[in-house]
């Protein structure tokens, strides 16, 4: 009980810095609002709160207990769709260059993102049976949990490609809509993102100096 309270806190303080963050950066980059931290906090945590403690005052803890088993389930669900990006992004060298995942770390990531997917499987199996569902609702599931493995599956192959399973573009199919050839260097010259790279020597900016 004590474990599950700890892991519950600290999955809680992480996705709200990561949700505090991205509305932030979206708030001042894009939409150019300028607000009080204070503020942003005051109105984030308004949004996030308010309907959670409506639900939870006028509702009955049997009813909590049961949407809360089936929100973990959802939330098991989602996993392959950041463990396995993750593990592609990182082993692309187009992407992390020098920094690209080693063997082990790609064997380690591998076999425990194995592991919980495997584990979280389970659960959703068994979380799904304990619901006895009418047979048209068991046939939408199975029609949603085909088209989820098949997603999944979308997955693995981007991640083998990016480990540098390049046989896989071989396929037609796979080369179109998954992804192209990869490079072992980096692709990216950040000196082409300058102005006017090629005419912008030391004199034109002494010129331009003396002319301010």
């Amino acid at each position: 009980m004590y474990i599950w309270a700890v892991g519950i806190l600290a999955a809680g303080q992480s996705s709200t810095m990561t949700g505090t963050y991205a509305g932030q950066f979206t708030m001042e980059g894009f939409l150019n609002l300028q607000w009080a931290r204070w503020k942003r906090v005051l109105f984030t945590r308004i949004i996030a709160i308010v309907p959670t403690f409506c639900l939870a005052f006028f509702s009955h803890i049997e009813d909590l207990t049961g949407m809360n088993d089936v929100l973990n389930a959802i939330m098991s669900l989602q996993l392959p769709f950041a463990t396995i990006p993750t593990i592609a992004f990182t082993s692309n060298p187009q992407i992390m260059g020098e920094f690209v995942n080693g063997w082990f770390n790609k064997v380690a990531s591998i076999l425990l993102s194995v592991v919980v997917i495997a584990i979280n499987t389970y659960f959703v199996v068994e979380t799904m049976n304990s619901l006895h569902l009418h047979w048209f609702a068991l046939v939408i599931v199975v029609v949603i949990g085909v088209c989820y493995l098949i997603f999944c599956a979308y997955l693995v192959v981007h991640m083998a490609i990016s480990m540098g399973n390049t046989n896989l573009l071989r396929y037609g199919l796979v080369k179109k809509f998954i992804m192209g050839p990869i490079d072992s260097q980096l692709s990216v010259n950040p000196i082409s993102y300058s102005r006017s790279h090629s005419n912008w020597t030391l004199d034109s900016c002494a010129t331009e100096v003396a002319r301010f």
